[in-house]
């Protein structure tokens, strides 16, 4: 009887064999999953994207509305001390169209004291990754102030104030479907399309697998290849 117990004891055991058979179909199944895994992850970030776009593009077309087509400022500077607001992530901020980027839930001007380096999650591209360059965006650089992930497009529309760019009219843009307004960016106002590389800031990242996500003038949201478009013209 004891003998019986000792061999029903024994065959509870892997052998060395089965254990390794065991753990190379653990290592085949991992290896099938984690690319479906990750295809999934990449789908839900590019979700995450384009809301984040869809939302600005809403704010932005409801302004320009309010303002008889016109949008801004985007990029206007100011030598002794900045204007605020002063570009287009301040112009949504101080309008209310996005909620306030500090954690006080207010926009005020750059002070330390402020923590002006919190960025609110609309401005926040899931595939940006500061200090890579073909994924880079700025929310965790300069300018704090009005740090995100997304550009607007320097030749929007042809109409420009007194060479600094102050406003756009949106209205006017034409072929509208076809014009980038707001894209994935690495800085907040975009200059240049450097395909098919990256050199500097204020241009378009193609950063979801050679695609950039981009809000048109008509305020729909699609996607553009690599592709050498100027940006006065026409992405596709």
């Amino acid at each position: 009887m004891k003998r019986q117990n000792e061999k029903q004891e024994v065959r509870r055991h892997f052998t060395l064999i089965e254990l390794l058979v065991v753990i190379a179909i653990i290592a085949i199944l991992a290896g099938m999953l984690l690319p479906a895994l990750k295809n999934a992850r990449d789908k839900a970030n590019v979700v995450t994207c384009t809301g984040n776009l869809k939302t600005l593009s809403s704010s932005i077309m409801l302004y320009a509305d309010e303002y008889n087509g016109w949008f801004g400022p985007i990029n206007r500077n100011s030598s002794s001390g900045r204007v605020y607001p002063y570009i287009w992530v301040n112009q949504l901020y101080v309008s209310k169209y996005i909620a306030g980027k500090n954690r006080d839930g207010k926009y005020h001007a750059e002070a330390s004291a402020h923590n002006d380096d919190k960025y609110t999650s609309v401005l926040a591209c899931p595939f940006a990754i500061y200090g890579v360059p073909m994924k880079t965006g700025w929310r965790l650089g300069a300018p704090s102030y009005a740090s995100g992930d997304y550009g607007f497009n320097y030749n929007a529309s042809e109409v420009v104030f007194n060479g600094s760019n102050g406003f756009q009219r949106l209205s006017a843009i034409k072929n509208p479907s076809s014009r980038l307004v707001l894209a994935d960016a690495n800085n907040y106002v975009i200059t240049s399309n450097k395909y098919p590389t990256v050199s500097g800031n204020y241009v378009v990242m193609f950063r979801h697998n050679g695609l950039a996500n981009v809000m048109a003038g008509d305020g729909s949201i699609q996607s553009t290849r690599q592709t050498k478009f100027a940006l006065n013209g026409n992405f596709r």
